[in-house]
């Protein structure tokens, strides 16, 4: 047997420049809340179910980095790729200097280094094109020593900046 309930929840709209915009509902018990958000930056849903302190204080004081991971996972983060070319191109100056390749291995792995940045490739292509480059591979013998840098995705940080932060500011005037 299902059983079946009918909350009521609180809607925030938001309504921005260049048609911004956000729904954001709160279903909140005494020490709960689940947030659902719809916005241009994509739609995000969590439920805390202990919040130990009033849900909207508690949805005021959560970092950006804990609150994103709940929203989204490890879907928030995407590939650094200038960070990977930076120690791509340091590793390959390191092995020069130990006299591990030559001069003209390290400009060839260089190059090639930078084409497979600059294709777009995805992470899968990445790695499979460091092991398989015949200059690279002396370099990056191993999956675990390829460089994996990544970062907060820019959508993430735009909907931190024009949604979240608008919301917690009005949430704040509610307290």
């Amino acid at each position: 047997m299902i059983e079946i309930t009918k909350k009521l929840t609180e809607t925030y709209t938001l309504r921005g420049e260049q048609s911004l915009w956000a729904k954001i509902n709160l279903e909140y018990g005494e020490k709960s809340v689940n947030v659902m958000i719809n916005s241009d930056y994509g739609s995000y849903a969590y439920y805390w179910g202990s919040t130990g302190e009033n849900p909207k204080s508690f949805l005021c004081n959560i970092s950006k980095h804990y609150t994103m991971l709940k929203f989204a996972g490890e879907n928030i983060y995407e590939a650094d790729w200038e960070k990977r070319l930076e120690r791509i191109y340091k590793e390959i100056e390191y092995k020069l200097k130990e006299k591990e390749i030559t001069k003209e291995e390290a400009i060839i792995a260089k190059k090639e280094a930078k084409k497979i940045i600059n294709y777009g490739t995805s992470e899968d292509i990445y790695f499979k094109e460091m092991m398989e480059n015949e200059y690279l591979e002396k370099i990056f013998y191993d999956f675990e020593i390829i460089p994996e840098d990544i970062k907060i995705k820019s959508t993430v940080d735009m909907f931190w900046e024009n949604i979240w932060i608008p919301f917690i500011n009005e949430l704040k005037k509610e307290i």
